[in-house]
């Protein structure tokens, strides 16, 4: 059975308009740049996605997965992480 895709899962939150600015988790976000892989964790409420969002207009290569309860199946999450990649890095064409 073929998966569809929600494009808008891969697609970073607009930051709203009245936004808490955290500096000091803005630059501990971008020196994560250094690294291969960040993720961050924590209880629903605590600005995740916010502070995340924020970082969206600035040129740091980053791949976005709106996860959700549907997405618990190991397939399905891995399908989506592999079309955010594809995005950041494309393949080349050929020739």
């Amino acid at each position: 059975m073929e998966k569809v895709l929600l494009k808008v899962k891969l697609m970073p939150l607009r930051p709203a308009k009245k936004v808490l600015i955290r500096p000091r988790l803005t630059q501990c976000l971008l020196e994560a740049v250094n690294y291969r892989l960040t993720i961050i964790q924590a209880g629903a409420g605590y600005g995740k996605s916010t502070a995340l969002a924020s970082l969206a207009n600035q040129e740091i290569p980053t791949v976005w997965y709106q996860i959700e309860h549907e997405d618990s199946d190991p397939t399905t999450c891995l399908l989506y992480l592999i079309h955010g990649f594809r995005s950041l890095f494309p393949r080349p064409s050929p020739g």
